[in-house]
């Protein structure tokens, strides 16, 4: 692809700070100046899955299943990536992020995202981050905005939370971004073609999150606000 300095290559991160280690996968900030990128691109999330780590805890049959089925080691961002490029083709201004590229690295496959910066480049504030810095009032207004574009657009995002949604400058506005726990993983998705119930889960979600950030969120208005 035109942003990798060698686009056949299998790219080498044992140089790469991990930007995060999740349970399931670690994330790199892939920036211009570094040996991947070509100068004057835009920077990029590189996302792998932990093989290794995952393998060693399935069961028989999954093992089994791996043996047979290698491409369902990718299964997960697959689908992650399979169901942004659905909704992107009938939806414009969708609060995710855009797909890049799946690409070969010497920890196994992984696929390239869109970094969301602020103006120097750097990730932009989560609503934790905001939260935890008493700034929630500022951040109300595009947090209501990108919960109507949730439900309007049939977004679906079983792990939304303060720490996955990034609060960036776009158009002139301020708009949250979720960066990650968007897309069903499950093989066949409920709440991709059940909008009823894709909808619950995700009230259910913004309650949760709301409870742990110490904001209040009404179910019914499905709108956010700080609590007195």
């Amino acid at each position: 692809m035109e942003t990798l300095r060698d686009p056949n290559a299998v790219l080498d991160l044992s140089d790469q700070q991990i930007l995060q280690s999740g349970r399931q996968r670690n994330v790199y900030l892939l920036r211009p100046d570094g040996s991947l990128l070509k100068e004057g691109t835009q920077p990029l999330v590189l996302k792998v899955p932990r093989y290794q780590h995952k393998h060693a805890k399935l069961s028989l049959g999954k093992r089994i299943l791996r043996k047979i089925h290698p491409q369902s080691a990718y299964r997960v961002i697959t689908k992650e990536a399979d169901y942004v490029k659905k909704v992107s083709a009938s939806e414009r201004g969708l609060p995710i992020p855009a797909f890049v590229s799946f690409v070969e690295t010497n920890q196994g496959r992984g696929v390239l995202w869109e970094a969301i910066c602020d103006e120097n480049g750097d990730l932009a504030p989560t609503l934790n981050d905001i939260c935890k810095a008493g700034k929630a009032n500022s951040a109300i207004g595009p947090l209501n905005a990108f919960v109507a574009s949730c439900f309007e657009q049939h977004i679906v995002a079983p792990d939304v939370h303060a720490g996955n949604l990034i609060l960036v400058r776009r158009d002139g506005q301020d708009k949250f971004i979720l960066v990650d726990g968007f897309g069903d993983h499950r093989v066949i998705s409920i709440r991709e073609f059940w909008p009823r119930y894709n909808a619950k889960s995700l009230n259910r979600s913004f309650s949760k999150m709301a409870r742990k950030t110490g904001l209040s969120y009404d179910e019914t208005s499905r709108r956010f606000a700080v609590q007195d």
